[in-house]
């Protein structure tokens, strides 16, 4: 039976990604077995190609930012995406890992899912059957981020998804750039104590 549901959203570059890969690494020291995906963003150099329109002899630092997903509970990574200019281009090796690690992450006590948007909500793409693990995966906690913006839409698939009778327990927290110093160590000792207070074979694993 699914667990309690935290929502985490705000704006772009507020640290939810980031919030969530911390508390999975200190989840799992703590003895919790952690699954889902997290996402981050990495700036990478590519080789420059000729034409770019360099004079001869200059070598520049030619760098895009990259998107990668890791599979929480195996550690397995792959690449998602890479940005050069205002572009994104989408690979599908990385939507593939984490849809094989979200179709896989229950039983757990902590389930991460990292992030919740538009590709989601709006094209049935993405991290595709994630509304039916949310609302009906056997978890003692998930953390899941939802873009700015995308929070009603998501109530609605998550509520279209969970079974009749047993409404999802959500709370949701919103990220800012200027959150008062300690207030995010505080959530997660929070999410923390709670994981490691209740006797965990409340959540039968495989």
């Amino acid at each position: 039976m699914p667990g309690s549901i935290l929502i985490l959203t705000g704006p772009k570059n507020t640290g939810k990604s980031a919030f969530c890969r911390e508390l999975a690494r200190a989840a799992a020291r703590a003895g919790v077995d952690v699954a889902g995906v997290c996402t981050e963003k990495r700036r990478r150099r590519r080789p420059h190609h000729p034409g770019e329109g360099l004079e001869p002899g200059l070598h520049p630092r030619v760098e895009r930012e990259q998107l990668v997903v890791t599979d929480l509970r195996s550690g397995h990574q792959a690449p998602l995406g890479f940005r050069e200019g205002d572009r994104w281009t989408l690979l599908q090796e990385g939507f593939a890992l984490g849809r094989e690690a979200l179709a896989a992450a229950t039983p757990c006590h902590l389930l991460v899912v990292d992030e919740i948007g538009r590709l989601e909500l709006r094209h049935g793409s993405g991290w595709t059957g994630v509304f039916g693990i949310v609302a009906t995966g056997a978890y003692r906690q998930a953390v899941v981020t939802v873009r700015q913006g995308c929070l009603d839409a998501f109530r609605r698939a998550l509520a279209a998804a969970a079974p009749e009778g047993r409404p999802a327990r959500l709370r949701v927290h919103e990220l800012h750039g200027d959150d008062p110093p300690g207030e995010r160590d505080r959530l997660q000792q929070e999410l923390l104590a709670e994981l490691t207070r209740v006797p965990r074979e409340a959540v039968e694993l495989r």
